[in-house]
């Protein structure tokens, strides 16, 4: 029987969902594969700005300590200036 002629009313209706959960897997299958894309796509672009996170930090790390050797560099121009400036321990 190749066609639906002469098939009982049960037999059409349960070809008609199997037609319908094969359609329904397909397109779950398809948008798996969407899926799968996305989330390798997600996690390359996730190494990529751990990868410059990475950089930034170290970075940061190296201004804070140029900041830090100009912070004392400042300090100790201060006090000689202050000490400078002071009669009282300039005289001789």
């Amino acid at each position: 029987l190749s066609g639906w002629a002469g098939r009982s009313s049960d037999d059409m209706k349960y070809q008609m969902e199997k037609e319908m959960a094969h359609r329904r897997t397909t397109e779950v299958q398809e948008e798996l594969e969407i899926l799968k894309k996305a989330q390798e796509e997600l996690v390359f672009e996730n190494k990529k700005l751990t990868r410059e996170l990475s950089k930034y930090r170290t970075a940061i790390g190296e201004m804070k300590e140029s900041i830090n050797d100009i912070n004392l560099s400042n300090a100790r121009l201060l006090y000689t200036n202050r000490v400078l400036r002071n009669t009282s321990l300039n005289e001789r």
